[in-house]
């Protein structure tokens, strides 16, 4: 640590991806692009991490977005199944 203190070089620690090359070369374009507009004449360290994802049902989307547009979720389905041409029945309803 005392040779980066002296340097004027970036570190970038990927955590938390085990063995696995792909997920941490990933991790690291994922945040190249800040990791780079921050460089400076400084030393740094930057450790990345994974966060966790969970995935979502699409009905909880068109429940928000119904809400945000102050419109009902039942108009909102029906707007957008006469938009795209689709039946009652084409399109699932609470998934």
């Amino acid at each position: 640590m005392l040779a980066l203190h002296t340097t004027s070089l970036t570190l970038v620690i990927t955590d938390g991806v085990g063995d696995q090359p792909i997920r941490a070369t990933g991790l690291v374009m994922v945040h190249l692009e800040t990791i780079v507009s921050q460089m400076s004449k400084k030393p740094r360290i930057w450790v990345l991490r994974p966060s966790a994802i969970s995935a979502k049902r699409s009905w909880d989307y068109l429940n928000r977005i119904a809400k945000n547009t102050h419109v009902g979720v039942d108009a909102l389905s029906e707007e957008e199944r006469q938009r795209l041409g689709l039946g009652k029945s084409d399109l699932p309803t609470d998934v």
